[in-house]
């Protein structure tokens, strides 16, 4: 579930204070035996045991590898509903963006394509031979208030990388919501410490006509690599 705007909450656990012994003891108190033994070893050990870790880390990782998964929302105010959309990510670090969630107010089964190219979208918007198709298949609306995911993505972008991205969905109805906005296309609209979020443009299907200072209502699936 998504709603218009979005907060963040953090709980903290609240920690009980231990009160310490008025007079320590000099050695901490072991639990006595259930069954004391009645006489002393006759022979005990003349040699106490080794250390249990026989070869420990010398080098612990210092900066372990961040590959949980992530997100970024664009926005959900919706405005506009058209049969794509199209929109530019660059990588602050390197990426691997593996779904995006898009806005439909459907519920039915339809075709989804999502299609990709290295760089920015200005003057591709109509060259279907400046894409490479990266996913076809066919995705459920989840339909008001709700994402859409379209999953099976796996589009590498390294630090510094523009890739631009094209979500059609083929057809005579116009399925995908996106929202007119005050910025110029190919500005910044959302960002984070990974990635960045490019202002797009609103498509026809099909490599059609387009309509620029549009942005995808959705959210970019991505983990570090």
């Amino acid at each position: 579930m998504f709603s218009g705007s979005s907060q963040q909450f953090e709980f903290i656990e609240a920690r009980v204070p231990r009160t310490p012994t008025p007079t320590p003891t000099p050695l901490p108190t072991t639990p006595p035996s259930a069954s004391p033994t009645e006489l002393p070893t006759a022979h005990p050990t003349s040699h106490p045991t080794p250390n249990p870790t026989a070869s420990p880390t010398s080098n612990p990782s210092q900066a372990p590898t961040e590959n949980a998964a992530k997100s970024l929302d664009t926005l959900w105010d919706a405005g506009v509903r058209n049969a794509g959309v199209m929109f530019e990510v660059i990588g602050k670090k390197n990426i691997r963006i593996t779904g995006i969630d898009i806005y439909t107010p459907y519920t039915d089964q339809f075709s989804v394509r999502v299609y990709e190219s290295i760089g920015g979208m200005s003057g591709k918007e109509r060259s279907s031979n400046l894409w490479i198709k990266v996913n076809q298949g066919i995705v459920r609306g989840a339909g008001n208030n709700n994402p859409t995911p379209i999953e099976g993505l796996s589009s590498f972008i390294r630090a510094g990388q523009k890739k631009s991205f094209y979500i059609d969905t083929p057809g005579d109805v116009s399925r995908v919501r996106y929202s007119p906005v005050k910025i110029n296309t190919g500005n910044i609209y959302k960002e984070n410490a990974d990635i960045q979020l490019l202002v797009g443009t609103g498509n026809d299907s099909n490599f059609g006509n387009y309509y620029t200072e549009r942005m995808w209502n959705g959210r970019i699936h991505y983990e570090l690599v």
